[in-house]
């Protein structure tokens, strides 16, 4: 499935930031001895480093594409799920340590076939949710990775899923035409099968997205939605009911593709820049740009971004079909 976009915001939209100077790894086999030594730091007058070193090669076996990746901190020690998008998809499990413990195969039942899965996120319970972008709904598995049901169907291009913390509401990102969707859906019921009643809540789009692209979701721990724009190189942030839509990250014009992001206890976002030069940009809870992480290979092309409670990063490569590792 090729993802790209076109267009841009307005120019008043467009403010610009300070510009972060990066260094990339000079080999393009991702090995933990390149790519970690060679990440540069640039902060700004406000942001003091959280991070000593750059990437490590966490995952090196092959996976099939990966895009979403999600962290799930009620699963024994942590673990990290991850989505093979290439068709037919497949979901995986890896340890924090980079051990693979599941593979769901190609099938989420006995009748039905992953068609380019995009992104997974973990609710409050444990239950993963799918959001399959050719079948045009979001699946959901249990935390042992077993299907268990469809919880929405009959979307348009769903690209992302996301449970708020207390696993009320389910927000969903559509790539309807000629502007992107943005459902919610009140959730009752303690556990699955669970009840997705659609909201009266109101996510304006329209011009904020030219043309529909939206890659993946994030909520803050306030309970703010953030879309990623992808190709307009920006993030847009609604309040928990679509409120005061406002652009919370402008990009300068030369970076660009902001795909997965993510919010850590405190409210910074990090936001992987996805294509050469790969890197993993740090902004503060208010959107001001901090640090910069490169060390990344030249020909990494990041998708998925996730974080575990001690802080550290796991990217994934949709190049490569690997996973890295930003220790804390």
């Amino acid at each position: 499935m090729k993802k790209t976009l076109c267009g841009a915001l307005s120019a008043a939209l467009l403010i610009g930031l300070m510009s972060v100077m990066v260094s990339c790894g000079p080999s393009n086999s991702p090995t933990s001895s390149s790519s970690g030594s060679s990440a540069t730091f640039t902060p700004t007058a406000t942001f003091t480093p959280q991070y000593s070193s750059g990437p490590t090669t966490l995952i090196s076996t092959v996976i099939n594409q990966p895009y979403g990746i999600a962290y799930d901190s009620l699963s024994t020690g942590g673990n990290l799920w991850l989505v093979g998008e290439s068709n037919p998809g497949t979901i995986y499990q890896y340890t924090t340590a980079g051990v693979n413990v599941i593979n769901t195969s190609y099938y989420f039942s006995t009748t039905g076939q992953y068609n380019f899965p995009n992104q997974v996120s973990v609710d409050p319970s444990g239950y993963l949710y799918v959001s399959d972008y050719g079948n045009n709904q979001i699946e959901v598995l249990n935390s042992a990775g077993v299907y268990i049901g469809v919880a929405l169907s009959g979307l348009t291009k769903p690209t992302d899923a996301v449970v708020n913390s207390a696993g009320t509401t389910l927000y969903v990102v559509e790539e309807t035409n000629p502007n992107v969707t943005i459902l919610t859906y009140a959730i009752t019921g303690s556990s699955y099968p669970k009840t997705y009643t659609p909201t009266a809540n109101s996510f304006p789009t329209s011009g904020s997205f030219d043309p529909p692209r939206a890659i993946c979701m994030a909520l803050d721990p306030s309970g703010n939605v953030y879309v990623g724009d992808f190709n307009n190189s920006t993030i847009i942030k609604y309040g928990p009911t679509g409120a005061s839509p406002s652009i919370f990250i402008p990009y300068v014009a030369s970076t660009t593709s902001p795909w997965g992001f993510v919010f850590d206890s405190s409210g910074n976002i990090f936001v992987n820049q996805q294509t050469a030069p790969a890197y993993i940009r740090e902004y503060s809870s208010t959107g001001s740009a901090g640090v910069s992480i490169g060390g990344f290979p030249a020909t990494t092309n990041l998708t998925g971004l996730a974080i575990d409670g001690s802080g550290n990063l796991f990217a994934s490569d949709s190049f490569h079909g690997y996973v890295y590792k930003v220790a804390k």
